[in-house]
């Protein structure tokens, strides 16, 4: 290596690995050439499907979580959420509430650089009822952040979910934890 080329490569693979690049192998390479020239038809449902599950996570926050803020991508299924109506004051507090509260796991945005530290990214190339489960984690989470009440067996999950959707519908969920 030329003076100064290993810590330059050294710099762009700690980047690649930041932006989460670097997993792809020769398998996918050829597999995203194929789609693209042979299978047209497929990816313009799979871009439609995607599409779907971006108004979806939109109309959601919208909706049920209003403090939240999607970000809506003009060319990746990537998802980039402002978190900061929620009150969090770190990116490690946003880590701690989506692990250990809403049991998710996203993308952090303070991992991908300044700027961030508000923000998660969600991955929307996915089953759409992976995101609707994940989204009512969120609301639960919240909701019981918020109350200041905790879940205390697996025992009637469904039913308390239900009754904070019937009690919550229709008005905000705000909780500043």
């Amino acid at each position: 290596f030329p003076t100064g080329a290993e810590e330059k490569k050294a710099a762009y693979d700690r980047r690649l690995e930041v932006l989460d690049i670097r997993r792809n192998n020769c398998f996918s390479l050829v597999a995203t050439m194929t789609a693209y020239n042979e299978c047209g038809d497929w990816v313009d449902e799979l871009c439609a499907y995607l599409t779907g599950n971006l108004r979806f996570i939109q109309d959601f926050c919208v909706k049920e979580i209003p403090e939240l803020r999607p970000v809506m991508p003009e060319a990746t299924y990537l998802c980039w959420i402002d978190c900061s109506g929620l009150g969090f004051e770190t990116s490690q507090d946003i880590i701690r509430f989506c692990v250990e509260k809403a049991g998710i796991a996203p993308g952090i945005g303070a991992d991908f650089g300044q700027g961030g530290e508000q923000y998660i990214r969600i991955n929307a190339a996915c089953p759409r009822a992976v995101l609707e489960k994940a989204g009512f984690r969120n609301i639960s989470a919240i909701t019981y952040d918020h109350m200041r009440h905790e879940i205390l067996n697996e025992t009637g999950h469904e039913k308390v979910y239900q009754d904070l959707r019937d009690f919550f519908l229709g008005s905000s969920v705000s909780g500043n934890p």
